[in-house]
Formats: structure tokens, C-alpha cells, sequence
């Protein structure tokens, strides 16, 4: 039942270029991005950041495909797919997180969660997943905001994944992906 009420109403077939602000513990990123997600969920998402005197450059290539995650560093000439993005997440972060798993939340994809009870409410759909429940607010066909357990390991179990989605004309324009316990923001703009 959660297949036939989220997944229609999650970003797809959307392509979006502009700003973008990541807040990750004391670290604060800002740079541009240009992705694209097609019909079918998968995505790419290339990002790029030089800081203000340009000592510090960041070149990505983010990529979710036939259920697996790939990042391309093109900066430091390093490829990682599958495991190893949640190894270099996990390392440098100092905390055990699923990178593939909250990718997925983030695009609705609810293969990714275990989904074992749902429910449809007057305002979309809640449930619960292996590691906890959540719920996602639908408006017009949309989502428009999801609430998921964020896969951070054991040590922060209780951490909440919170995605706000926003369009304009009906069309998706930016989405701002929250974990407010270790205050870790992601937010992208569209222009």
C-alpha cells in the first residue's frame, strides 16, 4: 500500500541546478549543484565548492543507479561505490551511518526501509520501518515533507531524518534534509 501512495508522489523525472548549503558538525559548505532524478528514482547529483580565497576545492559526482551509490571525487581522482561510501561517510564523520539508506528516504524510495506497518492519514502516510516509525505529509500529489529514522548506528538510534521538499509551479525547486540532533543540514536551492 505505501508503493501506491508515496512513491507517485515523490520527486521524479525532475532535473534542478543551483545553490547549495551543507552544515555537518562545525563544518559549513556552500557551493552549487546541478542533479537530475529521473522516472524511474535514480539520480545523479554533481557538486562543486572553493572557499573564498580558494585554498579549499570540492568537485563531486553523486549517482544512485540500479540500487547502488557511487561517488566520483574528481578533486582527488577517487572513485567509491556501495560499501565503501558508507565507509568513507563512517570515517569521516566518526559515527557509523548508512549514506545508501538516507539517500533513498531522502527520494522516497521505500524499498530502502523495511516498511512492515503503513497507514494512510488525511494528510499522506505513516508507518513503521525496521529501525522506527515515519511518515510522510502528501498535498496535491506531492510530498511535500517526510520524517524517517536516520540510519546513524546504535549510538545515536533515537536521531530523526526530517526532508522538506518545496516547488514552485508545481514543480520540485529545493528540499532542505535535516538531522537536527547532531545538526548536520543539507540544503539545495534551485534557481
Amino acid at each position: 500500500m505505501v508503493d501506491s501512495v508515496l512513491v507517485p508522489s515523490a520527486p521524479r523525472g525532475v532535473e534542478l541546478s543551483g545553490r547549495t548549503t551543507v552544515d555537518v558538525n562545525e563544518y559549513r559548505v556552500r557551493g552549487r549543484f546541478h542533479f537530475k532524478i529521473d522516472d524511474a528514482g535514480n539520480f545523479v547529483l554533481e557538486f562543486s565548492s572553493t572557499s573564498a580565497m580558494g585554498g579549499h576545492r570540492e568537485d563531486v559526482v553523486v549517482s544512485w543507479w540500479a540500487d547502488t551509490l557511487r561517488v566520483l571525487d574528481r578533486e582527488r581522482g577517487a572513485f567509491y561505490q556501495g560499501a565503501e561510501v558508507n565507509g568513507l561517510a563512517a570515517d569521516g564523520l566518526d559515527l557509523p551511518v548508512d549514506v545508501t539508506a538516507i539517500v533513498q528516504r531522502v527520494l522516497a524510495d521505500v524499498t530502502c526501509a523495511s516498511v512492515s506497518r503503513v497507514r494512510t492519514t488525511p494528510h499522506g502516510v505513516e508507518g513503521r520501518t525496521g529501525g522506527g516509525r515515519f511518515s510522510a505529509r502528501i498535498e496535491e500529489m506531492r510530498i511535500v515533507s517526510a520524517d524517517w529514522p536516520a540510519p546513524l548506528g546504535s549510538k545515536r538510534g533515537h536521531e530523526r531524518l526530517r526532508v522538506d521538499y518545496r516547488y514552485r509551479n508545481g514543480v520540485l525547486s529545493g528540499l532542505v534534509v535535516r538531522i537536527p540532533g547532531p545538526r548536520w543540514r543539507v540544503r539545495f536551492d534551485g534557481s
